[in-house]
């Protein structure tokens, strides 16, 4: 259990003041990480800190008020690219995060499926290229949401 499950309505909304109100906060996210994965390169600590302190929270935010003046009437659709976009950054740090050293598995078990695939008598070069590609958008933490059609 988080220790916000047990804050006030007014104590959540103080902390988020605190975050919006921070100075130079990607710099200290950036340092948080780093402590918490001393073994991650500077790139995957930046992605991090970039899709919950720098890009991120701002879209939580927009997501939001844009809620708040749905239901204010002031505007007539909800627009979901704000809500999109939540989930987008919070989808891209999962993959980051999986990523890390200690949790690499899914790295090596890609690398498993394209040396096997490149080791076939004829191997399928598109969907190599194709996994190659998704292997490389998870590692600069630009990953597509996985579409649920």
């Amino acid at each position: 259990m988080s220790i916000v499950n047990n804050l006030s309505l007014d104590e959540k909304l103080a902390l988020v003041r605190s975050l919006f109100e921070r100075k130079q906060v990607d710099g200290q996210a950036m340092d948080r990480f780093a402590s918490k994965y001393p073994k991650a390169s500077k790139e995957i600590i930046h992605g991090l800190a970039y899709h919950l302190y720098i890009d991120g929270h701002d879209a939580l935010l927009a997501m939001l008020c844009e809620l708040e003046l749905f239901l204010q009437g002031k505007i007539h659709d909800i627009s979901y690219g704000w809500i999109f976009e939540v989930i987008n950054h919070l989808y891209n740090f999962q993959l980051l995060e999986s990523l890390m050293p200690e949790q690499a598995q899914d790295v090596i078990d890609s690398i498993t499926e394209i040396e096997s695939e490149l080791k076939d008598e004829k191997p399928n070069i598109p969907s190599v290229l194709s996994m190659l590609r998704e292997l490389k958008d998870i590692l600069e933490g630009n990953a597509e949401i996985p579409s649920i059609d």
